[in-house]
């Protein structure tokens, strides 16, 4: 199990003032006590508006039963992405393919992170592709490249495209001002990887911190049979 805070405080005070060649960053994220825009509604029935959750009677946060709040990142390209991109119709290849994210299985590591590259390296052929079909969509956060620094551009397209067996075919986000890991590596003794699944309404129903999670796959199947609770 790998300690996230030794080098990551010391990376996230070195954001402000080193950046790679090819960085770039997202817009603010919003905070997990922010209220939510009215204009987002709360999908609370199935294949209701696209849209972002509203906070729920737990209120955003980053515990099990708790809404995730709507963090903004960048992708491989730096664009400007965010989680609510997750909670819109699907592009489905098919009609067989569910229409919207019935469940999302979300990562977060590090490049320096054994564990996090063993996690990663079982996704795509033992987690994403036997359940996206079903709805599962699978999203990787990523707060660091292998030296401990705000990951760049080129980090993420070598550990997308080239590090792993197969290119991965799921997103991977740079999280390149630190805020995603700050609120969920608060606390000191927090380990990478964190592996989460939050269901069609935004809720955290299962979350594992700082180990190689071997049950994900009947996790996941779990939420996927009930993706708006109950």
């Amino acid at each position: 199990m790998l300690s996230a805070r030794g080098s990551s405080r010391l990376a996230a005070g070195l954001v402000l003032l080193v950046g790679a060649c090819d960085s770039g960053s997202a817009g603010d994220p919003v905070a997990l006590d922010e209220p939510v825009d009215e204009a987002r509604l709360d999908r609370s029935e199935a294949l209701g508006e696209c849209g972002y959750p509203g906070p729920g009677p737990n209120g955003y946060g980053t515990e099990v039963n708790q809404r995730i709040a709507n963090f903004g990142v960048v992708d491989c390209e730096l664009e400007a992405v965010e989680f609510a991109d997750l909670f819109c119709p699907r592009d489905a290849p098919s009609p067989a393919y569910a229409d919207y994210n019935k469940a999302i299985l979300l990562s977060i590591g590090a490049g320096w992170c054994e564990p996090c590259k063993t996690k990663t390296a079982e996704l795509m052929p033992e987690i994403y592709d036997p359940l996206y079909e079903q709805g599962l969509a699978v999203v990787q956060v990523m707060f660091q490249d292998e030296q401990a620094m705000p990951p760049s551009s080129s980090f993420c397209r070598i550990w997308r495209d080239e590090l792993f067996d197969e290119p991965l075919g799921f997103p991977v986000w740079l999280d390149q001002s630190f805020a995603w890991a700050d609120e969920f590596l608060l606390d000191p003794q927090a380990a990478t990887p964190v592996t989460m699944l939050i269901d069609a309404n935004g809720n955290i129903r299962w979350k594992v911190e700082g180990q190689h999670p071997k049950d994900t796959y009947e996790q996941a199947l779990l939420v996927l049979s009930s993706p708006y609770g109950g």
